[in-house]
């Protein structure tokens, strides 16, 4: 496994969406014309607030993404899945 993708899966999904969106320059009018966001919802989540699931997953298809389920158990919770990007 990459050192890339070692670091990337240790971030929240939030912060590799908005790295990603900073990479391709977009801006948060840009965002919100593209998904049909408010634009005080992107640039709130932007400046690093957080999101519904519904729309996390609509910025990630704007930006070529799927959203699936890892399976992957988090320690100290029970039985439970995270969604992860996926180009």
């Amino acid at each position: 496994m990459s050192a890339r993708r070692t670091t990337a899966t240790r971030r929240s999904l939030a912060d590799q969406v908005r790295d990603l969106i900073n990479d391709r320059g977009l801006t948060g009018y840009a965002l919100a014309k593209s998904t049909g966001i408010n634009r005080s919802v992107v640039n709130r989540f932007l400046a690093g607030g957080g999101l519904t699931l519904e729309t996390l997953d609509a910025i990630a298809a704007a930006l070529g993404l799927r959203l699936v389920e890892s399976g992957r158990r988090i320690s100290g919770a029970r039985r439970r899945s995270t969604p992860e990007a996926e180009p």
